[in-house]
């Protein structure tokens, strides 16, 4: 079980997003997980998150929707399979 669980709503951002999945990636502890949870954009958002869930398959959890839901759905969802004892969110159009 992680420690930290990190959750990132995303709609439409794959102008940011490389920039932001790199800073999470990039973390120093290896005690941590990120959901990254797709609310069916319409851009390569989700093309780029599958990217990156196939190159940290064991931090990276990618969820679909298949109808955009908005950020508080995508937030809960993400709450719903956090693992971590600490949670955190962060925008997908922001990096740490």
């Amino acid at each position: 079980m992680p420690k930290i669980s990190v959750i990132v709503p995303v709609h439409n951002t794959e102008k940011f997003l490389g920039k932001c999945l790199d800073s999470l990636v990039s973390q120093t502890t290896d005690d941590i997980e990120f959901i990254l949870i797709d609310d069916a954009s319409t851009d390569n958002s989700l093309e780029i998150l599958s990217s990156y869930q196939s190159k940290y398959p064991d931090k990276i959890k990618v969820i679909s929707f298949s109808k955009n839901q908005g950020t508080s759905v995508a937030r809960n969802k993400g709450l719903e399979l956090a693992t971590g004892a600490y949670i955190g969110f962060v925008d997908s159009d922001d990096y740490i």
